[in-house]
This record gives structure tokens, sequence and C-alpha cells, in this order.
């Protein structure tokens, strides 16, 4: 049984991922950064969407803490690799969603590394060790603010860290998109063998009468 904490990391997963499609996560992701980084206005959507993305992308790595901090593994998530093993981008059920009609293509995990793929807890991991959860807490609120208004957040961090927690969040935005991908797929397996011990079993029944 998992406590509540985990049980509602795991939903907030989720939840973002219903609301927003992968490729849609990073090109947002990607924008804002950009827009902060400059000295212009964020203009590709409203306000509104960029502090409604902000929002939930916080609630995202608070999720991402909370299973780091705890430990809460999902084995059905990970896949048994060796060293030197690379993923096979032919099983498309390790790391597509059918939802929002995304194509394969736009879903292929480009800021994991092979390790990070087989194991998304590694990415969320080197996520969660490279600043404490109040400081990615602020450090999204400060692009968020930067990205509305024409001051540069190079003002206050250098270029090389906006690279570094770029990487890291897309590398965490991609983990947690493979747990909600491999989460689901494993549900929709279990169903549909359910499916068929509950056809056969009434098959069988049918046989006796």
């Amino acid at each position: 049984m998992e406590d509540k904490a985990t049980f509602y990391a795991y939903l907030t997963i989720h939840d973002f991922f219903d609301c927003f499609a992968l490729e849609t996560i990073i090109s947002s992701t990607d924008t804002i950064i950009r827009w902060a980084a400059g000295h212009s206005i964020w203009k590709k959507e409203q306000p509104g969407d960029a502090l409604f993305y902000l929002e939930k992308l916080e609630g995202l790595c608070s999720a991402a803490f909370v299973i780091h901090e705890r430990f809460s593994i999902r084995k059905e998530v990970m896949i048994d690799a060796v060293e030197g093993d690379v993923p096979d981008l032919f099983d498309t059920t390790t790391y597509c969603s059918s939802a929002f009609k995304s194509n394969y293509w736009n879903q292929i995990p480009r800021h994991l590394t092979p390790r990070q793929f087989f194991n998304p807890y590694k990415a969320i991991n080197k996520f969660c060790h490279y600043m404490a959860e109040p400081e990615w807490t602020k450090t999204l609120q400060t692009l968020t603010m930067y990205s509305l208004n024409t001051d540069s957040v190079l003002d206050l961090f250098p270029p090389y860290n906006i690279i570094v927690m770029r990487l890291r969040l897309l590398q965490l935005i991609e983990a947690c998109h493979l747990i909600h991908v491999r989460m689901k797929n494993k549900e929709k397996m279990e169903e549909a063998q359910k499916k068929v011990k509950q056809k056969t079993s009434a098959n069988k029944n049918t046989n006796k009468k």
C-alpha cells in the first residue's frame, strides 16, 4: 500500500500528461525560457496560458521530489538493460502515448541518456540533486516573471546555468512521460488480460451447459 503523498505524486504526473501533449510541453518550456532570457514579452499565447502551464510544471516538479525522497519506484516503469544497451525505438509501447493523436516521432525522448530511458528515475534523481525543491520553485516563478516582461533573466543567472536548468527540466519532463506511458500501458494490458479471462470463463460455462 502506498502513502497518500506517493499516490498523489503519480496522480499529478498522469494529470499533467492528460492536459498536454509531450511535444507541446517541450515547445512551451523552450519558448518560456527563450522569452525569459531575451528582452521581449511572451507572445506565443495568452499570458494566462503561460501562467497555467508553469503552475502545472511546478506541480510536476513537486511530484518528482516526493518520488525521489520516498524512493517510490514502480518496477513496471523500468526496463532491464546492461551497460552498452541502446533503447529499442521500434517498441513504441515503452515511450508512446495514444493521447492527442501524437505521432511516434514527436514522442521520442531526445534529452535522456540510454540509462535514463531504461530507468526514468535516474533522470528524476539528477533533477532533484541539481537544486532543492524551494530553489526549483523559485526558479520557475522567476522564469515566468521574466518571460512576461522585457527584462532578461540572464541578469540573474549566467547563460551556463540556464542551459543546465533547461536540460534538467526537459529530462524531468521526458522521464515523467515515460513513467506515465508505461504505467498506463500496463493498466491496459492487465485490463485486456482480465477481459480474455472473463471471456474464456464464460465460454467454459456455456460449453458445460
